[in-house]
């Protein structure tokens, strides 16, 4: 193996370790931003139901 390979082989393995870490933490991210978003939606739903509990409330009188 000549000097050149091996230093480009050190190189491809770090640059190879730089992905796999970012996208771990891509993956981590997107997981994050995911349960945000389902909480989001699950809290409009309940406003929501309350808003249409309220008007039927007020419709039944």
């Amino acid at each position: 193996m000549r000097g050149g390979d091996k230093v480009e082989s050190e190189v491809e393995k770090y640059l190879n370790n730089i992905k796999s870490v970012l996208d771990q933490k891509k993956k981590e991210s997107f997981l994050q931003l995911q349960k945000k978003f389902d909480e989001l939606i699950q809290n409009k739903e309940k406003q929501l139901e309350e808003v249409k509990r309220k008007a039927l409330k007020e419709v039944s009188k």
